[in-house]
């Protein structure tokens, strides 16, 4: 089951990279994805978790491997704001895909703390049900300009 998800994850990255022309329409799901990220960036947890599932599911993606960042809207809860009180950053999303209930976007995020560090740059895969994020699907992180 992971592997058929990863499988469609990867296929859904393919599909943003080769379809430039298509990311300028806005579906329900992008503008989900969208609000999401605005409460990221935003450090407003509680407005990110009224856009997710209680059982909301975040994966780490790198080389062959998947591993569970969080499982559970308290797990999400936890994760950021601790990632807010240490890393923090903010993120520009570059290009924005929505097909049914999967989205996919490639990021580009930077520290609020260390503003003179390189800008990193991340593809993520959101899985939605009800107009709710399920699933997020995030790849490593390289630098970028």
């Amino acid at each position: 089951m992971i592997k058929s998800r990863l499988r469609h994850v990867l296929l859904t990255l393919l599909i943003l990279l080769s379809s430039a022309p298509a990311m300028a329409r806005n579906t329900d799901s992008e503008g989900v994805v969208l609000a999401f990220v605005a409460a990221f960036n935003r450090q407003d947890v509680d407005a990110m978790l009224n856009l997710v599932v209680d059982d909301i599911h975040w994966y780490s993606v790198g080389g062959r491997w998947v591993s569970t960042e969080t499982t559970g809207k308290n797990q999400l809860k936890e994760a950021m704001q601790t990632y807010f009180n240490g890393i923090a950053s903010r993120s520009t999303l570059l290009s924005v895909y929505g097909e049914g209930e999967f989205v996919t976007t490639m990021e580009k995020s930077r520290s609020l703390k260390n503003l003179y560090s390189k800008p990193q740059c991340s593809a993520a895969t959101y899985e939605l049900k009800d107009n709710k994020i399920k699933s997020v699907w995030y790849f490593p992180a390289f630098e970028c300009d």
